[in-house]
């Protein structure tokens, strides 16, 4: 059997990565060179990387419905941050690779993507614990994980799969 054929075979994984707020022209894999961006760089040369990619709305809720589901927001009814909620029918990809037998898990930094607001659908894991608030944190509404945190949150279950897709 040729490489090409056992490649076919071989179990797939997704990882969906997604970083509010991120401009492509300040990470290492899209030409800047001035800071190192070695882990994302990394993902890029084993996954695919987009270099063409459109958000649908500037806000992270129905940004996320959008990438998930592959509809509009008029369509998801996800429109505003807060206050709306991804509705149940929805078949977003986790719940399509959840109903063909796939383990699936989200590591949630941003308050504003909890489960509480619909995301977890077709998720088996939905990890999305933010801190108490602290002293520095009075102005804030919702707190926020640091991405360290929820990096190794992310490994540990993904080194726990150990040969499953």
């Amino acid at each position: 059997m040729d490489s090409d054929k056992r490649a076919a075979l071989r179990p797939l994984n997704v990882a969906v990565v997604t970083i509010d707020t991120l401009r492509p022209d300040r990470v290492h894999c899209y030409g800047y060179q001035q800071i190192e961006t070695p882990a994302l760089d990394s993902l890029a040369q084993s996954g695919v990387l987009f270099d063409q990619a459109v958000a649908q709305t500037p806000l992270t809720p129905p940004s996320h419905a959008s990438i998930f589901t592959g509809l509009y927001p008029t369509a998801h009814h996800v429109r505003n941050t807060g206050g709306f909620i991804l509705p149940s029918s929805s078949r977003p990809l986790a719940k399509i690779l959840q109903e063909q037998s796939w383990d699936t898990a989200a590591f949630i930094g941003s308050a504003v993507l909890k489960r509480i607001f619909g995301f977890n659908l077709g998720f088996n894991v939905y990890d999305d614990q933010m801190p108490k608030p602290g002293p520095s944190d009075q102005f804030r509404e919702d707190p926020e994980r640091r991405a360290g945190v929820v990096v190794d949150r992310a490994i540990q279950w993904l080194n726990a799969q150990s040969g499953k897709p």
